[in-house]
């Protein structure tokens, strides 16, 4: 059997780097997924891949539902002084920071779902013709209530789209496509001259999770962005991996030649990019025994998990003893009052008296901000267990 390529460079990869429990992977919307979950590190560009576990085209059409239990359902990306900052708030803002859009600038948000952050940008700035573009139509119903039926296209794009877009956008898109060179050829053949690229993925270096998550076959580091970026045809401007947490905010420009020679990584930054995903692999294989013996120090004593997201799901399903858990913990408005692994998601207030361990189930950038809160409400009344690369 041939080696796997590289999504990105196409340098065959050697043995994975991590390999799941079987039968153990989560999708991004947590659900489990047939197949092991392994994981690659491209020792060319420091990429860092997934084996498909799925067919892509038919799992987005059918399977893939992020967020279509309302128009106004959202992820909290943040909470500061008490106030909740959503996921799409937070994107159009930096969005429109980043670019300083004209006037009726064309903007197509390719692999756009519910596209909740163009929707926000047109309540913002009416005058920007927004296009959208997905392979499935299952949020058409969303779509249709802020653009025209000609400013949006599935599964094939228009040809009189080629050329005509200031900015295609893609929020969190690219992290689930295979074929990166096609999606790459393709933005930039939307792009006019001049035009420009901004796109947001997961940083898995700054959150965890992201190494874990099934159908995230990309999780792209600094230099396999740089890598791809040079190889089709764009000049990258700026790679921000600060102003949206757990995150890497790319702005490149469509270059004048769409393919180049093969760019090749600085030897440091790459050795460092290589070493960095070894780590995280290590600790990975490494969490649910640590899980494990926090549980065993503190059995049967009632719990909650702090989180309803992928950390959540990932320490509910490691629990030895899931009798004791008694609810999830979440600030998210949209997410309080459903259930979670059987068990119902909750407000922080509303934490049974009974309960005496909290799993701090977040990104580990934000695990003592969120204990802090925790401690807030109730002071010295529990004990935590968090993740801790």
């Amino acid at each position: 059997m041939s080696a796997q390529p590289c999504n990105v460079c196409q340098t065959p990869l050697a043995a994975p780097i991590y390999t799941a429990a079987p039968q153990s992977s989560l999708s991004s919307l947590q659900r489990s997924m047939e197949g092991t979950l392994e994981v690659f590190c491209c020792a060319a560009c420091g990429h860092i891949q997934t084996v498909e576990l799925c067919d892509n085209g038919s799992f987005y059409d059918t399977e893939y539902d992020i967020l279509v239990k309302s128009e106004e359902e959202d992820q909290i990306y943040a909470v500061e002084h008490g106030e909740k900052i959503f996921r799409a708030d937070h994107q159009v803002a930096l969005f429109q920071r980043k670019l300083a859009l004209p006037e009726g600038a064309r903007v197509l948000d390719f692999g756009c779902a519910k596209s909740a952050t163009m929707r926000r940008l047109l309540q913002q700035r009416p005058d920007v013709n927004v296009h959208l573009f997905d392979i499935s139509d299952r949020y058409v119903g969303f779509w249709e209530k802020f653009v025209s039926l000609e400013h949006w296209a599935t599964y094939t794009i228009p040809p009189a789209w080629q050329g005509s877009f200031d900015v295609v956008s893609s929020f969190f898109s690219l992290e689930h496509i295979p074929d990166l060179t096609t999606a790459l050829r393709t933005i930039r053949s939307l792009l006019r001259e001049g035009g420009r690229l901004y796109a947001i993925v997961p940083n898995t270096f700054t959150n965890t999770a992201d190494f874990l998550v099934a159908d995230h076959v990309n999780h792209f580091t600094r230099t396999s962005l740089q890598a791809l970026l040079a190889t089709h045809g764009f000049d990258l401007l700026d790679l921000d991996d600060h102003s949206h947490r757990g995150a890497f905010v790319v702005t490149a420009m469509r270059a004048a030649a769409p393919d180049r020679a093969p760019f090749a990584v600085e030897p440091q930054p790459l050795a460092d990019t290589v070493a960095a995903a070894h780590r995280l692999a290590r600790f990975w294989q490494q969490a649910a025994s640590h899980l494990g013996d926090f549980e065993s120090r503190h059995q049967d004593a009632p719990a909650v998990i702090y989180g309803a997201g992928f950390y959540g799901t990932y320490t509910a399903n490691h629990l030895q003893h899931p009798h004791a858990l008694r609810a999830f913990v979440d600030q998210n408005p949209y997410l309080q009052g459903s259930s979670l692994a059987g068990k119902p998601v909750i407000a922080l207030a509303d934490i049974p008296a009974e309960v005496e361990l909290v799993y701090l189930a977040v990104n580990p950038v934000i695990a003592d901000e969120v204990k802090h809160t925790v401690e807030a409400a109730f002071p010295n009344r529990f004990h935590y267990f968090q993740f801790q690369p």
